[in-house]
């Protein structure tokens, strides 16, 4: 298991543990929450300073066959937005835990959703760049299918503008390969 997948993991296993804990242990109950969102920020802070900005793109790549017969599997990446993104989501979730120790009705449902909360944002910050790498190859696909080749040239000069179509379509769906 990689950072990624641990940031993602964290605040669920976390709010399971709150939901088993006693209502009666609200000092457990806040001690799981505060230790599970500094955990999410630790690794927050690994992923942003370990980003290689020099390089950009994605890293941190992380890649989980879910069902290998079907070809389904989960992919996760940080890019050069989302990497900030991150951070600030564990420092935020941090803090807010820490701020949040004085709520004295129902903690316990408070962290555990709280924590929820945090899972499915980091979730969806992470397999975004999985999204976005389908959206841009889908574009470069449909750019180079619907190409209209134009008579009065060769093929190999239709095939060469048909290609700089396609990385056009893909430059401007992803944003970070150039032409």
């Amino acid at each position: 298991m990689g950072y990624l997948s641990g940031i993602v993991i964290t605040p669920y296993i976390a709010a399971l543990l709150i939901m088993a804990t006693p209502r009666r242990w609200p000092g457990v109950i806040r001690a799981i929450a505060a230790i599970s969102s500094g955990l999410t920020l630790v690794l927050s802070l690994l992923v942003f300073y370990g980003y290689d900005w020099q390089v950009a793109g994605v890293q941190f790549q992380e890649r989980y066959d879910w069902i290998k017969e079907l070809g389904i599997h989960l992919s996760f990446g940080v890019d050069g937005i989302s990497a900030p993104m991150i951070l600030l989501t564990g420092l935020v979730i941090f803090t807010g835990c820490l701020i949040s120790f004085k709520i004295a009705d129902r903690p316990k449902e408070y962290y555990a959703l709280l924590l929820v909360l945090v899972g499915i944002i980091q979730f969806g910050l992470l397999f975004n760049t999985n999204v976005t790498i389908t959206n841009a190859a889908r574009e470069g696909a449909r750019a180079g299918t619907i190409y209209v080749y134009d008579r009065g040239h060769t093929r190999a000069w239709n095939d060469a503008q048909r290609c700089t179509a396609v990385l056009t379509a893909v430059d401007n769906a992803f944003g970070i390969l150039s032409t």
